[in-house]
């Protein structure tokens, strides 16, 4: 699986146009959001994995082809470019589940108040 913060390395370095991910890379993120989705399914959060389309209301996992990259996990609100601090809260819990549950994931701030809960792989297992 590619890494998503190695293009965005890339991206941000060299400057100029965003490139795609390539056809296999989408996929392998593809299969990483459905995993993150089946997890939160599973503890009762129905989301739904969008890629390249505009996300419905409710619990979201994307698959970026191209910037930010990756896999992320949010709460699209019915009202666009809403406040709702219930957004915060709700895609901390996404993130917070799906770390509970040994997947790879990062926070990363993009604005003054705005971050992206990224997934980075698919749950590992602890060996006791």
């Amino acid at each position: 699986m590619s890494d998503p913060l190695r293009l965005i390395e890339t991206w941000s370095t060299e400057g100029g146009e965003a490139v795609q991910a390539s056809a296999d890379v989408v996929e392998s993120w593809t299969e990483l959001a459905n995993l993150a989705r089946d997890e939160l399914a599973r503890i009762g959060i129905p989301a739904v994995v969008h890629v390249w389309a505009e996300a419905s209301p409710g619990a979201v996992v994307e698959v970026h082809a191209g910037p930010p990259y990756g896999v992320t996990v949010k709460w699209k609100t019915a009202v666009a470019d809403s406040e709702d601090a219930a957004k915060d809260i709700l895609e901390e819990t996404m993130y917070s589940v799906l770390s509970a549950a040994n997947f790879h994931t990062l926070v990363e701030k993009v604005g003054p108040d705005q971050y992206l809960f990224r997934v980075l792989k698919g749950p590992y297992l602890i060996l006791e």
